[in-house]
């Protein structure tokens, strides 16, 4: 199941632990439960071979490095490298391919200038631009730039600040592609760059999660709530993920919804979405109703599935709160002291992201973005 759901093609796609137990039913409880052990383990100092990472989103998600066929070095934004490659070896390729975008064409530039400075001769990495030179500007004795949705803040004086001072540009490099061919490249985290040269004009912000170690008060509610989800999960009807999962993708976007309008997903709240959106033919109100008639009939089931995601999510939610006192950065959005973009934790070879969606989501439906 994991290979399915956590395909590392071009183009990986991280999903939330406990989306797993709605779009993958008993082993994608497993896995949910099995990252967020790993994590806190982490966290309280036990040993545990998982890979925790920092979550970064710069702005512009960037490949790079040398062609595996003909071995120019070349930068890519994510978007057109998953899709139809177009790759620049140039700057005139910047101005070509991505003229609509004044933004995008400094920071590709910025990139295909100074990022063969620390690039290792051969192979194709891919990571976050954070910022640009111009992107940086000084305030009250820090540095401050916004990647994205959020702030990012660091002392003048501190060793990140020091290292900002120097830099032309900052970007985080999470993944490497593995393959001979462009056709054939596979995605895999954890990439090792100790090939990659140091250079002043290039701030290779490491994404290793800081972390400190914890036994404080987030532990008791973290408990509380995985035990929560087991008890769940151990009296919940055999068909329950069978059921649920017959309709998994309408019942993630309902709890997609859940996020920007702040209410706890409910049974007779998923109704109720169904129905939503779907009277302008007799055709969408005969499904709308056939599916809300399906969820009736399977009413524990989906309130199972539902109660399982909601304590998966709450005790995913006490470790980001304290993997967020080891960052480095002050971070803000509008002004608002927050967390980060959130982590990812690489459990069994098969990364899952941890992200306070009830805060950081929000913002972004809210138009910080």
């Amino acid at each position: 199941f994991i290979t399915e759901v956590l395909s590392l093609g071009k183009g990986t796609h991280l999903e939330h632990p406990e989306d797993l137990v709605i779009s993958h039913g008993e082993d994608g409880f497993h896995h949910a439960i099995g990252s967020l052990k790993a994590t806190q383990e982490k966290l309280t100092g036990q040993f545990n071979p998982s890979k925790l990472m920092t979550k970064f989103d710069g702005s512009v998600g960037m490949v790079f490095g040398h062609h595996p066929e003909n071995g120019k070095f070349f930068v890519a934004s994510k978007a057109a490298f998953s899709k139809n490659p177009r790759l620049n070896y140039t700057p005139e390729d910047v101005d070509k391919n991505h003229s609509k975008f004044p933004k995008l064409v400094s920071h590709m530039k910025a990139a295909l200038e100074h990022l063969p400075k620390v690039a290792p001769k051969k192979g194709v990495y891919q990571g976050e631009m954070m910022y640009a030179k111009d992107d940086v500007h000084e305030h009250d004795g820090k540095y401050h730039f916004t990647p994205n949705t959020i702030m990012y803040s660091v002392p003048k004086k501190s060793d990140v600040g020091k290292r900002m001072e120097k830099s032309k540009m900052g970007i985080v490099v999470h993944t490497k592609y593995h393959g001979n061919t462009l056709q054939d490249m596979k995605a895999a985290y954890e990439p090792d760059l100790h090939h990659f040269a140091k250079h002043e004009h290039v701030n290779l912000i490491p994404n290793d999660a800081e972390l400190t170690v914890h036994t404080g008060a987030n532990s008791s509610k973290y408990e509380f709530h995985m035990r929560q989800a087991e008890r769940e999960y151990n009296k919940a009807h055999p068909e329950t993920f069978a059921v649920v999962n017959s309709q998994k993708d309408k019942v993630i976007q309902y709890i997609n919804r859940t996020v920007r309008d702040d209410v706890k997903p409910s049974v007779e709240g998923y109704a109720k979405y169904l129905l939503a959106g779907n009277t302008d033919s007799k055709l969408k109100q005969a499904n709308a109703m056939k599916r809300v008639q399906y969820v009736l009939d399977n009413k524990k089931q989906f309130h199972s599935a539902l109660s399982i995601h909601n304590h998966i999510q709450r005790a995913k939610d006490t470790l980001v709160d304290t993997l967020d006192q080891g960052s480095p950065f002050e971070q803000s959005i509008g002004g608002k002291s927050t967390g980060g973009e959130g982590y990812i934790i690489n459990y069994n070879g098969y990364p899952t992201k941890l992200v306070n969606r009830s805060v950081f989501s929000r913002a972004n439906f809210l138009g910080h973005k």
